[in-house]
């Protein structure tokens, strides 16, 4: 996945890591990462807005950096 400020959709994520746009694999990728902190919703107070992306935490930046060395 590439590392960015840039707000990304659930789709454009799965893609990334080379899975289909299936609910299963929001439950089983996303929605971990999210319970952790390691990412975020652009739109936290709606979270059926059809406009929303996820973006990296502080915390999850701190990660990325720390497994890229």
């Amino acid at each position: 996945m590439s590392i960015g400020k840039v707000p990304k959709s659930k789709r454009s994520i799965l893609e990334e890591l080379g899975l289909s746009n299936h609910i299963n694999n929001k439950h089983r990728h996303i929605d971990p990462l999210l319970a952790i902190g390691w990412i975020q919703y652009t739109h936290a107070e709606n979270l059926n807005d059809r406009n929303q992306k996820y973006r990296l935490t502080h915390a999850g930046l701190k990660l990325i950096n720390l497994i890229k060395g």
